[in-house]
């Protein structure tokens, strides 16, 4: 072998010596950043305020928990068997076998989240006993009410509940103590379907882009917000710290007099029945399809302190407040529909910036979350109405990670984890410090608070995420 070749060989050996130490190094550098972001989240989550005092409604059911894919194939449904016919807008409530696979597409396809009603009452037993015939199958405690209550409680706080519970419902929340009093107990439990997918699952020739689920149901009670007349006589004596109104989307599958009776009632109690120096109102906002409907919610959202929601729900909210015919303008819903797949730092600061502005300013404090990053904005000339929005941040964020991935003690977390950064905001994903985990914003009067995301890469849950942000959010505020 001449000096020549094994010149050559060693050179070589040595570019691929410092390769390798470069990835090497770099791939350490992502582990130790992921693992100093859980340490410092999980260090203000431990770091545990005192408990509450809280009120909750309006809507409890059991969530039936089953495979999307698995229902719709018992139901002898396929991604093609509806071909040309396959409806690519929305659907706004499910009427036949074929809008539910439709809606299942649409969203798969998106990896977005939705909730529909079930408007025929056969689609739904045919819908509910396909579900409850599948041997992989998981009945749990619901609703936006009840899933906010049971963390609450979890964490120490003393909660009313007031939402439609049956027996099943009863039972399951025995386990949560003393801690939690219910305010309305029924003879029949509610059921809502979730059918979850998974991250880069497939369906015939769709993948979904991440793990989520869509939710169908036909619950009368919850709808018609059955629980808000006691719920509303018995807050009155029990001076809680916070008031969450949860639930309140499901009156959008109610017709426009019983929709406005509702409201009405909620904004009369939260304006004249409660001292509001005293208690604090927290809005929770879920999926909604009819814009001008989410519009009239947005009476109640600027009469409360504080609102939690996530990407869509944000988008479209925007939308509905900002255009002055959110449903003639289909070429505008389109445009947003898109923007809030996957909304920017930008695109966010830019919605709530504009619906602070607009509502009124008993709004001062906005909860948003999404898969990337959440982010909490509050008015600059509130200071004080909100104890620590970076704490709330935080731990939020940190249960959102906790949760889906199932953490425990023997968790490796950075094979369990990635972040997905907006690199306009973060200009070096790998250079990390304590004081650059969180972000700050101030524009035009509102400070935004902004997260980034230990994004869990095979997700064990997504049902009940949000409200468990916004549930810890309001413990840690």
């Amino acid at each position: 072998m001449d000096k020549k070749t094994i010149a050559s060989i060693f050179i070589a050996t040595f570019v691929a010596i410092i390769t390798y130490q470069n990835d090497y190094s770099a791939f350490n550098q992502i582990r130790t950043r992921e693992q100093s972001i859980f340490n410092y989240y999980q260090s203000i989550y431990l770091n545990t305020p005192s408990p509450k005092k809280v009120a909750i409604g309006y809507n409890t059911n059991l969530d039936l928990i089953i495979s999307g894919k698995t229902l719709l194939r018992t139901l002898g449904l396929q991604d093609n068997s509806r071909g040309t016919d396959r409806r690519v807008d929305d659907v706004m409530s499910v009427a036949s076998l074929d809008d539910l696979l439709d809606l299942y597409v649409n969203y798969f396809e998106q990896g977005s989240a939705v909730e529909r009603f079930i408007d025929d009452v056969s689609v739904c037993d045919a819908i509910m006993d396909a579900a409850l015939s599948l041997r992989e199958k998981n009945l749990y405690v619901g609703g936006n009410a009840g899933l906010m209550a049971r963390e609450l409680v979890s964490m120490g706080s003393q909660v009313v509940l007031a939402g439609p519970v049956g027996p099943r419902l009863a039972e399951q929340f025995q386990q949560d103590g003393d801690n939690l009093q219910l305010v309305k107990l029924d003879d029949k439990d509610e059921i809502h379907l979730i059918m979850e997918y998974g991250a880069n699952e497939k369906f015939g020739k769709y993948v979904s882009p991440r793990a989520n689920r869509v939710i169908v149901h036909c619950d009368v009670s919850n709808a018609k917000i059955s629980a808000m007349d006691e719920f509303n006589s018995k807050i009155k004596k029990h001076e809680p710290d916070t008031i969450i109104l949860a639930g309140l989307h499901l009156l959008e599958s109610e017709g426009k007099d019983v929709r406005k009776k509702q409201l009405d009632k909620v904004l009369s109690f939260i304006s004249n029945d409660i001292d509001r120096t005293i208690t604090k109102v927290h809005f929770e906002l879920a999926s909604v399809s009819d814009l001008l409907f989410l519009k009239d919610l947005g009476t109640v959202i600027s009469k409360s302190d504080s609102l939690g929601l996530n990407e869509q729900e944000l988008g479209y909210l925007y939308f509905s407040i900002m255009d002055e015919d959110p449903v003639g303008n289909t070429q505008g819903k389109r445009k947003i529909k898109s923007e809030f797949k996957d909304p920017t730092v930008d695109n966010v600061i830019e919605a709530i910036g504009y619906l602070m502005t607009k509502l009124d300013d008993k709004l001062t404090k906005v909860h948003y979350h999404s898969l990337k990053f959440h982010m909490i904005a509050t008015r600059a000339d509130n200071t004080g109405v909100w104890e620590d929005p970076v704490r709330s941040l935080v731990a939020g964020a940190y249960i959102a990670s906790a949760k889906s991935c199932m953490v425990d003690q023997n968790s490796d977390i950075p094979s369990l984890f990635d972040v997905r950064l907006d690199e306009r905001l973060y200009k070096d994903a790998n250079r990390f410090g304590v004081q650059e985990f969180t972000h700050r914003i101030v524009k035009n009067g509102i400070v935004y608070d902004i997260a980034p995301v230990l994004v869990c890469k095979n997700p064990l849950k997504t049902v009940g995420l949000g409200d468990a942000i916004s549930s810890v959010g309001i413990f840690y505020s």
